[in-house]
C-alpha cells in the first residue's frame, strides 16, 4: 500500500475512533492491533503510541513518525486544532482533505497518462529523427544535403523542446499558485475552528501560524495582520489583504457579533471555488496536453520535414 493510502487509512481510523469518544492513546493502541489495517499503519500507530507514553505531544509524535511521513501541513493542522480541543473534527476534515487529494491524484494520472506517453514517444522520435532521419530520405533529385538536414533537425528539436519547457514551467506556476490558495484555505479552516470554540482572533492566528510557516508570502500577511490587530485597527481593513470576500464577511460579522460565522462562510466559499477549479482543471488537462503535443509536432514538421519536402519537390 502506498504512503498516501496509508495516510488516508490512518486518518479514517483516527476520525472514527475519536468521534466515538475513544481517547487518542486508546485509538492508537487499537489500530496497532487491527487485522484489517496495513502493516505500515499498525507500525505507525504503535510508534506514535510509544512516543505518547514517553511524554511526546501528539502532533510532535506525528511529525517524528518514521513509518509514515505525515506532511508539514497535516502535522501543523493537528497541532493547531489540539489547542482548540476539536481534534475529532480535525481528523474528520483531514480525512475529507486527504481522500479528495488521493482521488484528485488518481484522476490526474488517468487523464494525463495517454497524452504523456504520446509526448514521450514524440520526444524520442525527435531524437531519432536527428540521428537517423537523413538515412530514411530517398534522394530523388540528387541535391539532398545531409548537413543541412541535421542543422534543421537540431534547430527544430531545440525550438520544440523550448516550447515544451515553457509549457511545463507555466503548468508548474499555475500548480504553485493553486497550492498557495489551498494553503490559505487550510489556514482559515484552523482559524474557523479556533474562533468557533471561543478563542479570540489574534490567538487563533497565532496558533494557526505554523501551518503557513514555509510559505513566506502567506506567513508575512498573517504576521502583518497580527501586528495591526494589536494596534486596534478595524478587522475588515486588516484582513483585506487576504481578499475582498473575507473583508466583507468580517465587516458583516462585526455588525452581527458572530466572528466565527464569518470564517465559516469564507471557508465554505473557498471550498466551492476550489471544487470548481479542480473540475475545470480535470476537464481541460487532456485537451491542453494534446494541443501542446500537436504544436510540438508541428514545430518539428515545419522545421525538419518541410525543407526536405521542398528540396525533393514534394
Amino acid at each position: 500500500m502506498s504512503e498516501k493510502k496509508n495516510i488516508v487509512l490512518f486518518t479514517r481510523l483516527m476520525s472514527e475512533f475519536l468521534e466515538s469518544g475513544v481517547s487518542i492513546s486508546t485509538a492508537l493502541k487499537i489500530i496497532s492491533q487491527m487485522k484489517g489495517a496495513s502493516t505500515e499503519v499498525k507500525k505507525a500507530a504503535l510508534e506514535i503510541h510509544s512516543m505518547l507514553e514517553m511524554g511526546y505531544d501528539f502532533s510532535l509524535a506525528l511529525k517524528n513518525c518514521s513509518v509514515i511521513q505525515f506532511s508539514y501541513q497535516y502535522v501543523s493542522f493537528v497541532k493547531a486544532s489540539q489547542e482548540s480541543g476539536q481534534l475529532d473534527k480535525t481528523f474528520d476534515f483531514l480525512l475529507k482533505r486527504e481522500s479528495e487529494a488521493k482521488e484528485k491524484r488518481e484522476k490526474l494520472f488517468m487523464t494525463s497518462i495517454y497524452p504523456l506517453i504520446v509526448l514521450v514517444f514524440a520526444i524520442g522520435g525527435s531524437v531519432l529523427l536527428y540521428f537517423f532521419g537523413d538515412k530514411l530520405v530517398v534522394d530523388i533529385s540528387g541535391t539532398f544535403d545531409k548537413s543541412i538536414f541535421r542543422k534543421n533537425a537540431c534547430e527544430g528539436i531545440i525550438q520544440a523542446n523550448l516550447f515544451l519547457l515553457t509549457c511545463i514551467l507555466g503548468f508548474f506556476l499555475l500548480y504553485k499558485r493553486n497550492n498557495d490558495k489551498n494553503l490559505q484555505m487550510d489556514f482559515f479552516n484552523v482559524v474557523s475552528f479556533m474562533t468557533s470554540s471561543g478563542l479570540d482572533l489574534f490567538n487563533s492566528f497565532k496558533l494557526a501560524l505554523p501551518l503557513v510557516d514555509k510559505n513566506e508570502g502567506i506567513k508575512r500577511k498573517v504576521i502583518v495582520s497580527m501586528v495591526e490587530m494589536e494596534k486596534g485597527l478595524p478587522l475588515a481593513k486588516v484582513l483585506e489583504r487576504f481578499g475582498s470576500d473575507l473583508s466583507a464577511f468580517v465587516e458583516m460579522a462585526e455588525v452581527s457579533g458572530s466572528m466565527s460565522k464569518a470564517f465559516i462562510q469564507y471557508t465554505n466559499l473557498w471550498e466551492r471555488r476550489k471544487k470548481k477549479r479542480d473540475k475545470l482543471f480535470e476537464n481541460l488537462l487532456e485537451p491542453v496536453l494534446m494541443a501542446v503535443l500537436a504544436i510540438y509536432l508541428i514545430i518539428l514538421l515545419m522545421k525538419v520535414l518541410g525543407p526536405v519536402m521542398f528540396n525533393l519537390k514534394i
